[in-house]
Formats: C-alpha cells, structure tokens, sequence
C-alpha cells in the first residue's frame, strides 16, 4: 500500500503521521511519502503564477529549505516508529496550492492513502 502523509512541520503533521504508522499492518508491503508544500503568494495574471510555483519548490528558495527539512525530521521520526520493519519512506517539496499538489501527487505516485492533519 502506497500512503501519502501531508506535512507543514506542526503537531498536527506529526498526529498524521501517528494515525498513519497506527494503519500500517504490513510494513514490508508499505511505501509511505511525505510531502511539503510551498504555497505562493497570491498573483493576478496565471503566468507569473506558474513561473512562481516552479521556483517555491527549489531547494535554494529558504522557505523550500525549511519545509524539505521539516519534512526531512517527519520521515525519521516515522521510521523510528516501524523500526525493524523493511518499510520504504520518502520526503519530497513541492510547489503550488496546497490541496491540488497533495491530490497530483497522489495520484500520479498512486497513493491508497492520503492523511494530513487538522487543526
């Protein structure tokens, strides 16, 4: 099973990742990614906005650093939890509106699953 854990780096992330770990019967059969996203800033004309999102997600951005880092310290923190366990966990940075990246992602990687926190 594919699960795709939504992370900005709060508690509430960290609760999601909790209830996650909590489903996981068969971590040999699991592939869990966490993913952060940079939102931009309000724009008027669509073109600068998708010249904009290409760039929140760039590692040199300092707001790409501090979510990739968060997301980073999350993916750890979940297999620390399922220590001893083969499961597979990646962390990834990406750009955009918040809920339509979350939903690409998880369906282009092919996700079972998707958990974020609430709060």
């Amino acid at each position: 099973m594919k699960i795709l854990i939504a992370s900005d780096g709060s508690s509430h992330s960290r609760a999601a990742a909790d209830f996650a770990a909590g489903l996981i019967a068969r971590p040999g059969e699991t592939d869990v990614k966490i993913v952060s996203v940079v939102e931009p800033a309000a724009f008027n004309e669509l073109e600068t906005l998708i010249e904009e999102t290409e760039k929140l997600a760039d590692l040199s951005n300092p707001a790409a650093q501090k979510a990739d880092a968060a997301g980073k310290q999350l993916a750890e923190e979940f297999r620390a939890k399922l220590s001893g366990s083969e499961i597979e966990v990646s962390n990834e940075v990406l750009g955009g509106p918040a809920a339509r990246m979350i939903v690409e992602r998880a369906e282009e990687w092919g996700a079972a699953l998707i958990v974020v926190g609430s709060h």
